[in-house]
């Protein structure tokens, strides 16, 4: 009896599901990059729907939260250049990504100072306000750089406690 309880309070990945599509994206409540696993409960497999959860700490969550931030999901400012840059964002996750510098670089920023979520962005964006400038703008043609140096960090709270000093 104890076993079967066991059994049936068991929630687990159904494996097709996690392998078969992997819905990543940019949750601004959580300020995490999840993934959707579809879940099944107990033995007779019933399923559950998708569920978000964070994804774990290691390189693939700089590839995606470089992903959304070049996409506008994690700075929304950014979001009007999204048409304009010269990859598209989804290049950080390609296999052949380590090939193109700009996706490197920008990864390798990511990952010195450990920025995995908005807030930490944000934290880091109060020391250094120069942060993912020069990575962001290897993104973009050369015409549009002044726009984007002047109106930088791109988010409205940093930008006011910068231009009052």
């Amino acid at each position: 009896m104890f076993l079967l309880m066991r059994v049936l309070f068991f929630i687990r990945m159904n494996p097709t599901g996690f392998f078969s599509r992997k819905l990543f994206r940019y949750d601004r409540t959580d300020d995490a990059v999840v993934l959707a696993h579809t879940c099944t409960f107990g033995d007779k497999n019933w399923s559950l729907g998708e569920v978000d959860r964070p994804m774990t700490c290691n390189l693939n969550v700089y590839r995606h939260f470089a992903r959304f931030f070049l996409d506008g999901s994690v700075c929304p400012q950014l979001a009007e250049y999204v048409s304009k840059l010269l990859v598209p964002p989804t290049a950080m996750i390609k296999s052949w990504a380590k090939l193109q510098r700009r996706i490197e670089k920008l990864l390798n920023a990511l990952v010195e100072y450990e920025v995995t979520s908005r807030a930490r962005l944000l934290e880091v964006w109060k020391t250094r306000s120069e942060y993912l400038l020069d990575e962001y703008l290897e993104w973009l043609p050369h015409c549009l750089h002044d726009s984007v140096q002047l109106s930088w960090p791109p988010v409205a709270e940093t930008k006011k406690t910068n231009t009052s000093k």
